[in-house]
């Protein structure tokens, strides 16, 4: 590296492009059918390069429109461009907005494209003692490649490939300051740019390994080394000249920019996590890099006897409602016992009543439900909660028929959005209100050394359970102000609402299922799997994982030959799409 520190130059419009491409199979909207994957992959592009500790500085370029001073020397420059997408052109904005609240300089020149801008800064920063990252895969840009200078080539998956100087060599056959002459010679159809008809690639780094340049050729064809190129060259001799001005770069393009504006900043993490809520990107909301969530303020009271359970019951009784949740020791309610239950009746305040902790101390389960059960079987009194169907099935382990079921923020989530894919309340919380819950991580680890719930002290549970009956009544208050309303909310009430019951008595009694013909049809499956697993390892010539991506690859493409598709970060993608593409070419 530099010792001044690293530029990274994003080619906005070629990243934009590329992104929206990427999904265009799969592509992503929002609720209400905004399109939305080129921003997406832009913001996934952005924040993996804002998060590289190499990258010192950073500037995003964008081109200004199609009447550059290359339109003016050649009328066709770029005519056969096809007009950006409609669905793309209408993210432009947003992308636009991203940017903007990403803290980015952003740089774009009337009658210059991005590329002539790219250039100036690479020659800047070189000049100033940077090294320089090139954020793009447009080999026109493959010409500033040198000892500071690379290209970051963005991959799928969000990934990028590092192009040197070797590598240009490699994949162009010439050297980076042999490019621009490549590019006149071959012409560039996308572009526009003529070239000498009939020479191709191929054709032309031959050309170039006997001549040296472009200048040198115009100088005297002949150096060509064959008698009918030469004529071909002296022939198309303005198309050759034309190409050459049009493929080289103009980095005096009239801006001053100074390497202080380039420094990379924090992004905005008010204006991320708003425009996040907008685009529905809570995967970013959530990312430490521009974390603008707060912590749920509410105060958290545990009752030390049974009579303080019996004033808390009347409180909700006073109130006519209660958020309402319970910790349990399993996932299945078949298994679980109650741990704790935790209840609110407003968003400031919440009871954890403990049952069931093996550290500090507990009230009497059975005594304590006897006491909460005609609350929580009044249909009188409306309750309010997260996942309830999970809690339904715990209390009727316990006894207790729990009635009066009126809002499930999960279920109004889905209700809004039932293309959503996040409906725990961490998303919700952080999608809705802006807020940071605790997650349950740090109250009982992770993976296989994960702790019983019944094993976290009394004081640490309050706070986490308190928040599952406090949040639930903030989202109910927020979603049906803003979206789950009208028609949204009919549907909630009339029929999801009152389908809670129904499936959780469902989960709780099971499905009868047949299981001597399911024996024998997993018999039946087996044999026809095994018959054709013998058949893959006769054709490939040796036995492999066929359950591993990274060998079903090694095989397909490296050694039957077959052309590959996308690749993944570990190796080539052997996924539905691919393998059905393949079907014609090989048994």
């Amino acid at each position: 590296m530099a010792a001044r520190g690293m530029l990274y130059i994003v080619d906005g419009h070629a990243l934009a492009f590329r992104a929206y491409y990427a999904m265009i199979k799969n592509p992503l909207t929002t609720s209400v059918g905004l399109p939305v994957s080129s921003v997406f992959g832009f913001a996934g592009y952005m924040i993996r390069l804002m998060k590289d500790p190499k990258c010192t500085h950073l500037a995003v370029t964008f081109d200004s429109g199609r009447e550059t001073f290359r339109r003016k020397i050649y009328d066709q420059y770029k005519a056969n461009r096809a007009e950006m997408p409609d669905d793309l052109r209408v993210q432009m904005p947003y992308l636009m907005k991203l940017v903007e609240v990403l803290g980015l300089p952003v740089y774009k020149k009337e009658g210059f494209e991005a590329d002539d801008i790219i250039a100036y800064l690479t020659h800047k920063a070189v000049a100033d003692g940077f090294d320089v990252r090139l954020v793009t895969k447009d080999k026109d840009l493959m010409q500033l490649i040198g000892p500071h200078v690379r290209m970051l080539m963005p991959e799928s998956g969000g990934v990028f490939a590092e192009l040197d100087t070797a590598g240009v060599e490699a994949k162009m056959g010439v050297v980076p300051e042999r490019i621009l002459d490549l590019l006149a010679l071959m012409g560039d159809a996308s572009d526009n740019i003529p070239g000498v008809p009939g020479v191709g690639p191929k054709t032309a780094v031959t050309i170039l390994s006997k001549c040296g340049t472009v200048r040198s050729l115009l100088a005297d064809p002949s150096s060509a080394g064959n008698p009918k190129l030469a004529a071909k060259i002296e022939e198309h001799r303005a198309s050759l000249e034309l190409s050459l001005e049009l493929v080289t770069l103009q980095p005096e393009v009239g801006l001053e920019v100074e390497m202080d504006e380039l420094i990379r900043r924090p992004p905005n993490g008010v204006a991320c996590a708003e425009l996040f809520r907008e685009l529905e990107f809570h995967s970013f909301a959530s990312d430490p890099l521009f974390d603008s969530r707060t912590e749920t303020e509410f105060k958290v009271t545990v009752p030390a006897s049974l009579d303080e359970v019996r004033n808390i019951v009347s409180a909700i009784e006073l109130a006519g409602e209660v958020s309402v949740d319970t910790e349990t020791t399993s996932l299945d309610p078949h298994e679980a016992e109650i741990v704790g239950i935790s209840l609110s009746v407003n968003k400031t305040e919440a009871w954890y009543v403990p049952v069931g902790h093996r550290i500090g101390n507990n009230l009497p389960r059975c005594e304590t439900l006897d006491i909460l059960r005609p609350m929580l079987e009044s249909s009188a009194i409306k309750k309010i909660g997260q996942n309830l169907k999970y809690d339904i099935q715990i209390f009727r382990k316990h006894g207790v028929a729990l009635n009066g079921i009126s809002f499930d923020s999960m279920l109004a989530a889905y209700v809004v959005d039932p293309v959503g894919r996040a409906f725990n309340l961490g998303d919700l919380s952080t999608q809705w209100l802006g807020l940071k819950t605790i997650p349950i991580e740090d109250l009982i680890g992770k993976g296989s050394t994960a702790k019983n719930f019944a094993d976290t002290p009394v004081e640490d549970a309050a706070k986490y359970s308190g928040e599952d009956a406090v949040l639930p009544l903030m989202l109910r208050d927020r979603m049906c102000a803003s979206a789950c309303t009208g028609q949204l909310k009919e549907l909630l009430d009339k029929i999801e609402m009152p389908l809670v019951n129904v499936l959780a008595d469902m989960e709780w009694n099971g499905i009868a299922i047949d299981t001597e013909f399911l024996a024998t049809l997993a018999d039946e499956f087996g044999g026809k799997l095994n018959v054709v697993q013998k058949d893959i390892y006769e054709i490939a010539g040796h036995e492999f994982n066929l359950n591993s991506p990274k060998q079903m690859g090694d095989v397909i493409f490296g050694e039957l030959g077959l052309p590959s598709g996308k690749k993944t970060k570990t190796g080539f993608s052997t996924d539905v799409g691919t393998l059905e593409n393949l079907v014609q070419l090989h048994p």
